[in-house]
């Protein structure tokens, strides 16, 4: 009897019985409070946020990196430029200063019109200068007879050996004697090139002329260099 009253307790008093009552919720089946999906969200919305601006700044970072890098590239460039613009004009200078002859700059002046003043010179030619006197006593008087003698003795076989090569290649050689101050050459082109022989009162040697080219002066050992050059002979 007592026995038969125990089995008469209702199933859903038993906290582990099989027959427990459905309309309790099963653990699995429990939502979560509305706070903490609400906290979750906002967590990792934050946390996107926080990605894309560490994502921005990145950006940003490499724009200056390669804005920097791209300025670095352009001065390093201009650098090179300026260095190797630097590099060919010592390098131009060499060569002009080892060439037999340089040019005429140092002597030129402006056009002259009135012909009493001026030689005209409109021909290939090789022209015969020779210094002032004044120079020449000054260097008499500083080398002393014997070692004037032996310059001029040098210079005048070294200027024969050029007239020489010269007129073989059919070059006229000319000395002007005349107190004219000014050359005046003109170019097949009609350009005007003139010389003022005041400023010419230490050189001693040839003035050379190709009528397709600007007047040199020439004063060397050697014209060989200068038939090519001037004349492409």
């Amino acid at each position: 009897m007592f026995i038969g009253w125990l089995t008469c307790i209702p199933a859903v008093l038993l906290p582990h019985s099989l027959c427990r009552s459905t309309t309790a919720n099963a653990p699995a089946n429990r939502q979560m409070p509305i706070a903490s999906v609400v906290s979750g969200y906002s967590k990792k919305n934050k946390n996107l946020i926080r990605k894309q601006t560490n994502m921005k700044k990145l950006l940003v970072l490499l724009l200056v990196l390669t804005a920097c890098t791209t300025r670095n590239a352009k001065v390093a460039d201009n650098q090179l430029d300026s260095v190797s613009s630097k590099e060919k004009e010592i390098k131009n200078e060499e060569i002009e200063n080892s060439k037999s002859y340089e040019n005429l700059d140092f002597a030129k002046t402006n056009n002259k019109t009135d012909t009493s003043t001026f030689i005209l010179i409109d021909k290939t030619i090789a022209i015969i200068i020779y210094p002032d006197t004044t120079w020449i006593n000054k260097q008499q008087k500083e080398i002393g007879e014997d070692g004037w003698n032996e310059v001029v003795a040098d210079h005048d076989y070294y200027q024969a050996e050029a007239m020489t090569v010269l007129e073989n290649k059919g070059i006229e050689v000319k000395f002007f004697n005349s107190d004219k101050q000014f050359y005046k050459f003109i170019k097949n082109d009609k350009s005007i090139y003139c010389i003022d022989k005041a400023k010419m009162k230490d050189k001693w040697g040839l003035i050379l002329f190709n009528t397709d080219k600007d007047p040199v002066f020439w004063l060397d050992t050697s014209i060989d260099e200068a038939m090519k050059d001037i004349y492409l002979k």
